[in-house]
């Protein structure tokens, strides 16, 4: 039997943007609160982000005014923020109590008043390219193709391991950007990430999945982060149920990581926390100039329970290395 103050109020009403992905995503953390809490009655509420209207510029230029280095980690107004803020209005102002976001799109500084409070388990965290000529490693693109794509961590490490690749603006759903590879033939290829392919159930372009080793994703790919308001005590109740806390241990250093380096969604920071049956979590992190010609990477291994510590190891050697250079900005 669930406790009086989780029977109270038995009802959620759960926000998140209106992209078909985002819809799968947030009604999969509805069914999940459902069958944690089978008397609880779940709606939603969908909105549209600036995120979704603003396809013309890459994401990291929206919002910043002139200068993507305007866009800092904290920045809801700009970058990648943008898919989350419309979204985190929505529960300031009580429309509603729970959110759903890729967590990847989510800056790495809470918003006052709101707090991710449950990470359920992971997807697939990979890369995958996607070519029209069936081609599913970076050694079998032609010579000079063009790829299309909207990271910077993504063209930085095809750079790095393809000078002669160029880099084309490739926004939209995940559908557009295939479409838009595949059978209008505007790019050679593109790279999307694996988990938002499962989850709309197009397991057949996964045979392009890069190896993790090869090509980093961004931090917490693959994870959804749930949020609600911080004094929310019933909601913070269930949505305990979902959480995943070794997924929650991986992404928060993943997340801490970005963080220590200044890094906001201009910047070309690739990180992965894999944690073995032994309890110990293997961190990986790479930074990369925009064009690839300069890779920073940094591993430490270390216990999956002190994931703050081990952040802070991989980010501190980073840093020696010269982090803040090849990020652009050494001497803040």
């Amino acid at each position: 039997m669930e406790p009086a103050n989780i029977q109270a109020n038995h009802r959620v009403v759960i926000a998140s943007r209106q992209s078909q992905l985002a819809k799968i995503q947030t009604q999969a953390v509805g069914a999940m609160l459902q069958a944690a809490h089978p008397t609880l009655q779940v709606t939603y509420l969908w909105v549209e982000s600036e995120g979704d209207k603003r396809l013309d510029i890459p994401l990291a230029n929206a919002g910043a005014g002139d200068h993507a280095t305007d866009v800092d980690a904290t920045d809801r107004s700009a970058g990648k923020g943008l898919f989350a803020k419309a979204v985190e209005q929505l529960l300031m102002t009580g429309e509603a109590d729970v959110a759903v976001h890729s967590l990847k799109d989510v800056p790495v500084a809470a918003v006052d008043g709101l707090s991710i409070v449950a990470i359920p388990t992971r997807e697939d965290v990979r890369d995958v390219l996607i070519s029209h000529a069936g081609v599913t490693t970076i050694g079998e693109l032609p010579r000079g193709a063009t790829i299309g794509t909207a990271s910077p961590r993504r063209a930085a490490q095809l750079k790095m391991h393809r000078p002669d690749v160029s880099i084309g603006l490739l926004r939209g759903n995940v559908q557009t950007r295939i479409g838009r590879v595949v059978d209008e033939r505007q790019f050679d290829a593109t790279l999307l990430a694996a988990a938002g392919l499962r989850r709309l159930g197009l397991d057949q372009w996964l045979a392009g999945g890069l190896a993790t080793d090869e090509f980093l994703p961004a931090a917490s790919q693959g994870a959804l982060g749930v949020q609600c308001r911080t004094d929310d005590e019933r909601v913070r109740a269930l949505l305990a149920a979902i959480h995943d806390e070794p997924t929650a241990q991986a992404v928060g250093a993943e997340r801490r990581v970005v963080e220590i380096l200044q890094g906001n969604c201009h910047s070309p920071i690739g990180a992965l926390g894999v944690i073995e049956t032994t309890g110990e979590m293997r961190l990986q992190a790479g930074v990369w100039s925009e064009d690839g010609s300069a890779c920073l990477r940094s591993e430490q291994t270390g216990a999956a329970k002190d994931w703050t510590g081990l952040a802070e190891r991989v980010g501190a050697d980073l840093r020696s290395q010269g982090s803040d250079r090849v990020l652009g900005h050494a001497g803040t």
